[in-house]
């Protein structure tokens, strides 16, 4: 009977023994699940902050976008205690920071100017365009604007090639080149020019005439096609186009513009713009119509819509 008491004895020991170990080993699982799920839930947390601080500089692009627009340049630049936005106003830039947590993003975007050469039409008072076709564009839209630019007309008369002192009446193929008229141009039916026509008192189409502007030299930006223009602002400073008129470039005017049955490609730009019955616009894959040309800037102290420009945004970090 003693041995078996004392064999009981010492497997009670064993068992002790395995238990201490059993509850060690668990012990020890346990504090490793706890440490892994603590690491998880803070990894998670991490991940979360770093998306909220993209998600709060991409804000303070919007908001100083918004802000940009509402008033002058420099209202795009703001902070607060998760975002902060500068502008670069010379070129055009918006850097955001945004901050949570630990975890900080830095975005930058680059702005655009939204000018009147950007639009297929820009008008400033009245639009006519009941019957119009607009079958392509490289900005196939229709804007208004307050103000309108004004052409430096003096830099056009220093580089044109051919330059008139009276109204003139056209009627055959002409030179190439800038022709600038200080009158009153009738452009008949046989009129084709590879160049710019300008006129300070209006510009009459009939039949079929042909004007198609030209590369100023060593850039992809062209001339305009049109240009009509009088600082008097005189009554018949228009210009207006019959069937059978086609225009490859911009068109500018500071008074009047009325088209119908013409095929046109690049940017109308006057206070008043009419097209009737059977114009067609399209931009005949020459987007570089839409470059604002040489002597157009905006008038001074204008203060231009501003949008993001397309592809570039930036991740600073």
């Amino acid at each position: 009977m003693k041995p078996f008491l004392k064999n009981l004895k010492s497997e009670d020991g064993v068992v002790l023994a395995m238990i201490m170990v059993f509850f060690l080993f668990m012990t020890i699982v346990g504090s490793t699940l706890l440490s892994m799920a603590s690491q998880e839930i803070m990894f998670s947390r991490h991940e979360i902050q770093k998306t909220q601080s993209y998600f709060n500089a991409e804000s303070g692009l919007n908001i100083a976008l918004w802000r940009i627009n509402q008033g002058v340049d420099s209202d795009a630049s703001f902070s607060s205690s998760s975002i902060s936005v500068e502008v670069d106003t010379i070129n055009l830039t918006l850097t955001a920071n945004g901050v949570t947590g630990t975890y900080s993003t830095s975005l930058s975007w680059g702005l655009k100017e939204d000018y009147v050469f950007d639009h297929t039409i820009s008008f400033g008072t009245v639009l006519d365009t009941s019957h119009f076709t607009l079958t392509s564009g490289a900005a196939a839209d229709i804007s208004q604007f307050d103000v309108l630019p004004a052409i430096d007309l003096p830099y056009y008369l220093s580089i044109a090639d051919y330059v008139y002192y009276s109204d003139q009446v056209f009627s055959s193929v002409l030179p190439e080149g800038i022709h600038f008229i200080n009158g009153h141009i009738n452009a008949n039916n046989g009129t084709e020019l590879n160049g710019t026509l300008i006129a300070t008192t209006g510009i009459k189409f009939v039949g079929i005439v042909t004007i198609i502007a030209q590369q100023v030299p060593d850039t992809n930006i062209y001339y305009p096609a049109l240009i009509s223009y009088d600082s008097t602002l005189v009554e018949d400073n228009e210009v207006s186009g019959v069937p059978s008129l086609t225009i490859l470039g911009a068109i500018y005017s500071n008074g009047f513009i009325s088209f119908a049955g013409s095929t046109l490609s690049g940017p109308i730009i006057a206070p008043e713009v009419e097209l009737k019955s059977g114009v067609i616009i399209d931009d005949l894959g020459y987007p570089e119509y839409y470059n604002t040309p040489p002597g157009f800037e905006p008038t001074e102290g204008q203060d231009l819509v501003k949008f993001f420009k397309i592809g570039s945004w930036r991740r600073l970090n």
